[in-house]
């Protein structure tokens, strides 16, 4: 139960940063955010990978909004981002997989296999990266074509032996 009270504060948490527009309150939640992430001993490692997305999904909103409204798409990504990796460390991924399988029974086996999809995904991203690496290439725009091809046959290889395995379990539609 306790649990479950986690996860509800963390997406009420997460879906308010959005629709907030006020500066003082998204203060108030940024100092909340510091203090969580101080008493449960996040890391900003894992923030700063995503800081190249968040930046260009600023630019974006620089480009087709205003100053405003990207500054506040900056600051919002960053909070969410930042308190999602916290959440880490207060539940586990058995526990939030527990607490969404008590909510709904298939939700929780969708949340299941795409947390224990994410490190299969990570690594698979890896090794396509070393492989454009070892011949001479960089992984940037110009070569996304070579990442996206091998990446999407993985990934729908990976789908469909789940789908054989769940069948095999029993698991119908």
């Amino acid at each position: 139960m306790e649990n479950i009270i986690k996860l509800i504060l963390f997406l009420t948490y997460t879906i308010a940063i959005f629709f907030i527009s006020n500066y003082i309150i998204i203060l108030i939640f940024a100092i909340i955010n510091i203090a969580l992430m101080l008493i449960y001993k996040s890391s900003l490692v894992s923030l700063l990978r995503l800081t190249p997305l968040i930046i260009f999904t600023a630019l974006l909103n620089l480009i087709f909004g205003s100053l405003e409204s990207a500054i506040l798409v900056l600051v919002r990504l960053i909070l969410v981002c930042n308190f999602t990796l916290t959440f880490r460390n207060i539940l586990s991924v058995v526990e939030i997989s527990e607490v969404v399988s008590y909510i709904s029974k298939d939700l929780g086996l969708i949340v299941s296999i795409g947390i224990a999809f994410m490190p299969i995904l990570a690594k698979e991203l890896s090794e396509i990266r070393y492989a454009l690496q070892a011949k001479g290439m960089k992984v940037n725009l110009k070569n996304t074509k070579y990442v996206i091809k091998p990446f999407m046959y993985g990934l729908i290889k990976r789908t469909d032996e789940i789908t054989y395995a769940l069948h095999a379990k029993g698991y119908e539609e």
